[in-house]
């Protein structure tokens, strides 16, 4: 004997809602990460040497002991 319980049976409109409601989380969260994006600064190639010479100047000042 093989009977169908019926309170088991999901109906589509349910599932379709489901799927609606999700598909419309999914555009929320793209759009609140968009906004939580932070631009970052453009430096150019004469910034970024000076930034890196002194950082090494300060890493070498730091392993040497010359404060």
């Amino acid at each position: 004997m093989n009977t169908l319980d019926n309170s088991r049976i999901i109906p589509t409109t349910i599932i379709t809602q489901f799927v609606h409601l999700f598909n419309k989380f999914s555009v929320l969260m793209e759009v609140i990460n968009k906004q939580l994006e932070v631009p970052q600064p453009l430096l150019t190639e004469e910034q970024m040497q000076q930034i890196n010479f002194t950082l090494i100047e300060a890493l070498h000042i730091i392993r040497t002991g010359n404060v």
